[in-house]
């Protein structure tokens, strides 16, 4: 690995970045030669030019007043012209900077910028926790000692998950199967494991509260599946129409649009691994939880997406129960 060429690569693509989102772009409006900028400055210089002449006529000797003494019809005619012409100038306003923004969002180096962004920030956020968690794991020398370190990061401490543990292990099995679905189908649809380590915690407890390992990962991930379920059915029953109609800043409808009919076609021919691939790999820059919402929005068969999903949870269930 070059780093030095690297380096110089990565300093190249990001001056090229903020150069291409035009944000420190002092062009002139009236030297913009696009259709929507040279639409807007004629606008504007004709409200100008009808501002300078009504100006002209009240002051002319002729023109200031009416024979009744009040203001003149040619001032009054410049005036309701002014108003009608500004009417039209909020309008133009949109079409203008809605140009420019998909303008900028549809240069090939905002896009890898993009994905660039996501990438940073990910490494970002993960150095973060290396350095509030990483000093706390490497001293612990006891459980006291990592779930003091838990609760650096937001997770309850020992007591309160004891106690929660205590009071779901009084009740019979169909009530502790429903609270945690429960749980699980409220955090899925809110996507709450965006920020906050819920889902991490529920499959924690799980052996816990199901009495073993293995009946605890399988628990998990059947209740994780039914959550993200809930989510699929949504986006089948509501989004289908609304995802297929979506337009950005004036594009063309994602339905119409070539990237999406292949995505269509891949969710209904490989549902199925297109399911497990997302479950197992989160490669879309959107929340995780949002992919199942987005699942049901495409022609992927629901069996295939229980089946999938159920399947790619199991690593993590299994992982996280032995922890537990």
């Amino acid at each position: 690995l070059d780093l030095p060429r690297a380096a110089q690569r990565w300093w190249n693509e990001t001056q090229e970045f903020w150069e291409a989102l035009e944000i420190f772009d002092t062009t002139p409006l009236r030297n913009d030669t696009r259709d929507e900028a040279v639409a807007l400055t004629r606008q504007l210089d004709l409200i100008n030019a009808t501002l300078i002449r009504a100006r002209e006529e009240r002051r002319s000797p002729r023109g200031g007043v009416s024979a009744e003494g009040g203001a003149s019809d040619a001032s009054q005619s410049g005036t309701t012209e002014v108003a009608r012409l500004l009417q039209a100038v909020p309008d133009m306003l949109l079409a203008y900077y809605r140009m420019r923004i998909a303008t900028v969002l549809s240069k090939r180096a905002v896009k890898r910028g993009f994905s660039s962004t996501v990438v940073y920030a990910n490494l970002a956020v993960f150095a973060v926790f290396l350095r509030v968690l990483a000093p706390r794991l490497l001293a612990a020398n006891s459980m006291d000692d990592l779930f003091g370190a838990a609760e650096a990061i937001g997770i309850p401490d020992r007591a309160t998950l004891g106690g929660f543990v205590d009071a779901l292990q009084g009740y019979d099995l169909l009530p502790k199967v429903a609270l945690y679905t429960l749980a699980f189908c409220l955090e899925k649809v809110v996507m709450l494991s965006e920020f906050l380590p819920i889902q991490i915690g529920l499959k924690t407890l799980a052996p816990v509260v199901f009495g073993g390992l293995v009946p605890g990962a399988l628990a998990s991930a059947a209740c994780e599946t039914l959550g993200a379920s809930l989510n699929f059915a949504i986006g089948r029953t509501f989004l289908v129409n609304r995802v297929r109609e979506f337009s950005a800043f004036g594009s063309e409808p994602l339905g119409e649009q070539r990237w999406y009919a292949a995505l269509r076609r891949a969710a209904s021919e490989d549902g199925f691994q297109l399911t497990l691939l997302l479950r197992l790999a989160p490669v879309l820059p959107i929340p995780f939880d949002s992919y199942w919402y987005l699942l049901g929005a495409l022609p992927t068969r629901p069996v295939d997406f229980v089946i999938a999903h159920f399947l790619g949870c199991l690593k993590t269930a299994f992982l996280d129960a032995s922890f537990g």
